[in-house]
């Protein structure tokens, strides 16, 4: 059987260290938290609160403060002000196990919050749970002008006003930071005599962002004393270029609200709260109001939601107010969806959504056999993203959040980790083992958040010369041109063919980026195959292929690349072709990977 390369085995050593990704639902629709990458630094660890409020309070640039489990009482709250490149975590990497507690919901204490960020640069808050706070759990400063502020894999339960708040004045911005793999859920509303009769609670409230992504999240039961809970996610006032993803909202009173149909706190006349900003993929689960609301809003797109409204006379999209240029397209809205302003709407499908989905009151939004009728009924776009559950979309996507067969992934981590289920290799797949692994290093390469991991992931692959590896690389890497470079050089090491079986299997961004660089190859080095790739259209592939392609060596690149587009049919006749053509003796490996993913 084989067995790594090399340079695979040298990444997973890199994260040997890494423990198991969390899961954050319990139930069908749950994802895999990949593991963090921790630039290193001084680690500095602590057991009790003093010592925790010390360590935060006082960081150092580069410090890692490492909290060790068990709960700690925080009163009054720590403030982490002016520090930079600074990690707080959960030394378990384990949010169950390291509990920051409030002062309890036995009163009404707006100033009775658990952790402040102010005035930081490049900090990250991870694997902790927040708890037990009346006011905000979490909040971060935009007035004092943050940047690149990072919440991962963090808990937060029972509070009473706002999980994540973000503050703000008529200056200043939080810019560049992120809420990602966070779990959020309330057992019990607010008091009755609490800030607007018990419904002033949310989870995410977050003012002038930019830049920001809420990504990959869940929350639950999200709700105020009398059903009239914000936006379990959100966002307004100055707030521009957000991108809100793969969240999934359950039995909250709202879902995702963008803008605010007040008036602008900032006191200017008509500026909209929300610009430039798209959501996407979200599954959303909600009563007694929106799934998702828009209000002084201007350029935000729409697309590709799954919205459930257990009235489906409700309002599962809704425009309110001062409403700019609105997109919506593409989303399963049981409910429906209200226009106002220069909104629009296309190819979406609304209504009562009966037999679509596998278990809606269990909330497991994964398409059913009653979808058939609507599949490959979204129109190609340029920017698609992965659905909900990370996969890759083809050029013929879905509509809603959750492509038709997909389901949740083998858990992103290292090899310490243990699969979702035990699978054993099927007996007449050798390639089987092999691929675990893969998959275990391109999850460490997609947690690596900075170019200079990337590239050392890149440089390791590259001198073992497993590009196999190079292409998962790909998918967390932000600078193109020492891609273009290495795929250019894989060319001239392996040919064409074995590097577009490599290209073929690896995530939509890598996919691209690899179109782009082989694109840009097609004249240095007069390669047929790279003028079908860059055309990533499985449709049109096939006349440009039929046209360009001559030898069995080329038409295996292409048989490749229609099974990675989900084209099998065509893969397999495109293989048949390459066998009569005569296959050179270095394609034989290659053409045994592709007889396991057309069969």
């Amino acid at each position: 059987m084989p067995v790594p390369p090399p340079a695979l085995a040298a990444i997973l050593a890199l994260g040997a260290s890494a423990p198991p990704g969390g899961l954050v639902s319990g139930n069908a629709m749950k994802r895999p938290v990949p593991p963090l990458n921790v630039t290193p630094g001084r680690a500095v660890r602590v057991a009790d609160a003093k010592s925790f409020r010390r360590a935060v309070e006082n960081a150092h640039p580069g410090d890692v403060v490492l909290v060790a489990d068990g709960t700690y009482a925080i009163a009054p709250f720590v403030y982490m002000r002016g520090r930079k490149n600074v990690t707080v975590m959960g030394a378990s990497r384990d949010p169950t196990k390291v509990i920051l507690r409030g002062v309890g919901w036995s009163r009404e204490d707006r100033g009775a919050d658990i952790l402040r960020v102010g005035a930081c640069e490049n900090v990250t808050i991870a694997h902790l749970t927040f708890r037990d706070s009346p006011a905000y759990s979490l909040k971060v400063e935009a007035e004092h002008h943050p940047r690149n502020v990072n919440i991962y894999n963090c808990h937060f339960h029972e509070f009473g006003t706002r999980a994540i708040k973000g503050s703000a004045s008529r200056e200043g911005h939080a810019v560049g930071g992120s809420i990602r793999h966070c779990y959020f859920e309330n057992t019990k509303a607010p008091p009755a005599g609490w800030l607007f009769d018990g419904d002033y609670v949310t989870a995410i409230d977050m003012m002038a962002l930019d830049g920001w992504t809420i990504a990959d999240n869940e929350f639950r039961n999200i709700r105020g004393r009398n059903g009239g809970a914000r936006g379990a996610i959100f966002f307004w006032v100055r707030s521009t270029n957000v991108v809100i993803e793969r969240n999934l909202i359950v039995d909250c009173d709202r879902g995702i609200a963008i803008g605010n149909p007040s008036g602008s706190t900032n006191k200017v006349p008509d500026m909209k709260h929300v610009t430039n900003t798209v959501c996407r993929n979200n599954v959303v689960k909600t009563d007694p109001d929106s799934g998702i609301e828009l209000a002084w809003v201007d350029g935000i797109d729409v697309h590709h939601n799954t919205v459930w409204r257990d009235d489906a006379r409700g309002r599962g999209i809704r425009c309110i107010q001062k409403i700019g240029k609105v997109e919506i397209h593409d989303n399963l809205v049981r409910g429906r969806i209200d226009l106002a302003g220069d909104a629009t709407e296309i190819d979406n499908t609304v209504g009562s959504l009966a037999d679509l989905f596998v278990d809606p009151k269990a909330a497991d939004f994964r398409l059913a056999g009653g979808a058939r009728g609507l599949l490959n009924a979204g129109a190609p776009r340029e920017d698609m993203a992965d659905d909900f559950f990370g996969h890759a979309r083809d050029a013929r996507p879905d509509r809603g959040a959750v492509e038709h067969g997909a389901g949740p992934k083998r858990a992103a981590s290292g090899p310490a980790a243990e699969p979702e289920t035990s699978r054993a290799p099927r007996a007449d797949d050798p390639f089987a083992a092999w691929r675990d692994a893969i998959s275990a290093a391109a999850a460490l390469c997609a947690a690596a958040k900075s170019e200079e991991a990337s590239a050392g992931y890149l440089a390791i692959a590259e001198e073992a010369g497993d590009y196999a590896v190079v292409f998962h690389v790909l998918a967390a890497s932000t600078e193109r041109a020492p891609v273009c470079a290495v795929v250019t050089r894989a060319f001239a090491a392996r040919g064409p063919t074995a590097v577009y079986v490599d290209i073929a299997g690896r995530p939509t961004r890598a996919r691209l980026v690899g179109a782009d660089a082989s694109a840009a190859s097609i004249e240095a080095m007069g390669n047929r195959v790279s003028i079908a790739w860059s055309v990533m259209s499985p449709r049109r592939l096939g006349g440009i292929a039929g046209k360009y392609a001559a030898t069995g060596s080329d038409r295996v690149a292409i048989a490749s690349f229609l099974a990675a587009c989900g084209e099998l049919d065509a893969a397999r006749q495109e293989l048949g072709r390459a066998r009569e053509a005569g296959l050179p003796e270095e394609a034989g490996d290659v053409v045994m990977v592709l007889d396991v993913f057309v069969r």
